[in-house]
């Protein structure tokens, strides 16, 4: 039955048509197509977790009884002192995957504080049986512990409340519960609070829900699912498939994957995605995201703002380059969807939607990240330290060429002695695929290679675990005939990387977003969608409330250029567990390298991956890459590759 009357977002809907049973036909194609690719869990696993969290919550309100009995000696008080664990993240949208991990926040009353979970409560989960690689990562933008509990890994936060008591029945989201709290216990709430707000305001949550899987999947597949790296994280696809919902409150799921990509492929960017007004309360006065007030924000390219306060941008590490991506994306979504509706789905498939990129196939010009270390234990702490850094070095590519990173990190197949044993240094790999914008042949990657590793370099300090020493990271160009054989299954390349080409030229990529003297309301404005959709006749309405823009047409102009400011979240985990997480079940991603199971390649050729490898010192820079001749300097580089 179609909802009504109620209003969901900042603008009216486009269409308030529930679905054709043409669309619901629809419906049972896409889940069926869902169903064997282990976006849905079974009612047993779903089950075994419900089990593993009870397990968990008892643990925590024993402990946290515990704290204050040692604190108050009052049996009484501590008794009823309260306390319990939330969960955030996939699992509380309702998404989960068969190996998604739990995302969860302990909720403590005053008495309890952040030393007591990273001392007290960190020895309980280690002498647990059923706690694995557990390990605190405290010294970050968000302090969790980290482990493999009962078969599930969990990521586990901790805040405490200003109250001597906390309610079994609590909720998370009113604005008074920050009050006298300090910023690590605020952003460790963001995460239930932002995941809370999203369900209540969308229209119908289980077309919500299938719709996100969807889009989850796709994002994985073309890669263009990671925040660290420039693209939007789980957080920031829930919400933009939360806006397509209020767009198309009564639609089904089918429907709102199809338009999911006819709203963003004409979206105005830098206007903001935004779920409900701003809320301001002067006696919290708590930083938020508003371009009105800070200039900072007024360079965010494609600005997807959190629900609840204080508000903040889930996205400010897109970048232009992976902007193009995902415009690219929406389109080539856009195409496929059309196609799949023309079809009734019968000769197009929602399996072609989501079908994985062929990123190597791409490009005509590859950057390899490496970092190694003595140790896998050291690696996995130095390799988010890295990737932490990745979008950085992107941004120093100079004018005139995009770089591309893919969201995935590979294990570099180590070296055998002539006992066929694995020896020298653990290392992992990323690749950045290069885009010339003009007819310029030669890339200078000397600035941005230095100040890389000398970036790097100076943030190894922070690094609590492993010997410093042995931690090197190295930048390397290759052409596609020259790319390491542990990338593709078989150990040989495709035949189309291997064949010469007369250029590396490309065709210029679509410019980026023009932001010089453009509207950027911080009201959204929604795409006009008259000229390609029949049901968007009358445009969005601006928003109200607290976005005086809206109601004054004031209008923000923003700087050409994409500040690079640092984010407080690009601080990397010092020293997180071994993981074993399917690359495929990671949700949310923070600049702060969230540890996982890197994608373990067969061990085979590493062509001439290990021999022109330059560990680059801050006195020798990287000499200019050329096109189509590759040339990286040091005795130990290789003429042509």
């Amino acid at each position: 039955m179609p909802l009504q009357p109620k209003t969901f977002g900042v603008t009216e809907p486009m269409s308030t048509d529930a679905g054709t049973p043409s669309d619901l036909e629809l419906d049972k194609k896409l889940r069926v197509e869902l169903e064997p690719l282990g976006v849905f869990e079974t009612k047993e696993e779903y089950e075994h977790r419900r089990d593993v969290l009870a397990v968990m919550n008892k643990l925590a309100s024993d402990w946290i009884r515990d704290v204050i009995f040692e604190r108050t000696k009052s049996k009484e008080t501590a008794e009823a002192a309260g306390g319990q664990i939330f969960t955030f993240g996939s699992f509380r949208l309702g998404v989960n995957s068969r190996a998604g991990d739990i995302d969860t926040l302990i909720v403590a009353p005053v008495q309890v504080r952040r030393e007591d979970f990273f001392d007290s409560f960190l020895k309980i989960l280690m002498k647990h049986p059923d706690a694995v690689e557990v390990n605190a990562v405290e010294d970050t933008f968000v302090p969790a512990i980290k482990m493999e509990f009962m078969g599930i890994e969990i990521d586990l936060l901790f805040a405490r409340l200003a109250v001597d008591k906390i309610p079994k029945e609590l909720d998370l989201r009113p604005p008074g519960l920050l009050k006298n709290l300090d910023d690590k216990c605020i952003r460790s709430l963001n995460g239930c609070r932002v995941t809370d707000s999203i369900l209540n305001l969308v229209p119908n949550v289980d077309t919500f829900r299938l719709a996100l899987r969807t889009i989850k999947l796709w994002a994985k597949n073309r890669g263009i699912y990671s925040n660290v790296l420039g693209f939007p994280g789980g957080v920031a696809w829930a919400m933009m498939t939360a806006r397509v919902c209020q767009f198309y409150p009564n639609a089904a799921a089918s429907t709102i994957v199809c338009k999911f990509f006819f709203i963003f492929k004409t979206w105005n960017w830098p206007n903001p995605v935004l779920l409900c007004d701003f809320e301001v309360h002067p006696s919290l006065d708590l930083e938020q995201w508003d371009p009105r007030v800070k200039e900072r924000d007024r360079f965010d390219l494609m600005p997807i703002i959190t629900p609840s306060y204080p508000c903040m941008n889930s996205t400010h590490n897109v970048m232009e380059s992976t902007l193009a991506v995902m415009k690219r994306e929406f389109e080539r979504g856009f195409t496929v969807c059309d196609d799949i509706v023309k079809t009734k789905g019968t000769r197009v498939t929602f399996d072609k939607l989501w079908e994985k990129v062929d990123f190597f196939a791409n490009y005509k010009m590859f950057i390899i990240i490496t970092a190694e270390a003595a140790s896998e234990d050291d690696l996995v702490a130095f390799a988010g330290l890295v990737q932490a850094n990745i979008r950085w070095f992107v941004k120093l590519i100079p004018e005139g060429a995009h770089g591309i990173p893919y969201p995935k990190e590979y294990s570099v197949p180590r070296e055998l002695d002539e006992e066929g044993k694995p020896v020298g240094p653990w290392k992992s790999a990323w690749f950045i695929g290069v885009q010339l914008l003009s007819e310029e042949k030669n890339l200078d990657l000397s600035l941005a290679a230095h100040d890389f590793i000398s970036k790097v370099e100076r943030k190894k300090g922070m690094i609590t675990v492993g010997s410093k020493e042995d931690m090197l990271v190295s930048v390397v160009p290759k052409k596609p005939k020259h790319l390491p054989l542990f990338l593709f299954p078989d150990g040989k390349r495709p035949q189309h990387l291997t064949k010469r080409t007369k250029s590396l030229k490309t065709k210029k990529a679509a410019p980026a977003p023009n932001t010089t003297g453009a509207a950027a309301s911080v009201a959204e404005k929604t795409p006009s969608a008259a000229a390609v959709d029949a049901d968007a006749n009358e445009g969005a309405k601006s928003g109200s409330g607290s976005t005086p823009n809206a109601a004054t047409g004031e209008t923000l102009t923003a700087p050409t250029a994409h500040a690079s400011a640092t984010e407080p979240g690009e601080v990397p985990r010092t020293s997180p567990p071994k993981r074993k997480r399917d690359a495929d079940s990671s949700d949310d991603e923070s600049a702060a390298h969230v540890s996982k199971r890197i994608s373990s390649i067969p061990a085979d050729e590493l062509e001439d991956l290990e021999s022109s490898v330059v560990q680059l010192p801050a006195s020798q820079p990287l000499p200019t890459l050329g096109a189509p001749k590759l040339v990286l300097g040091g005795s130990s580089a290789k003429k042509g590759d």
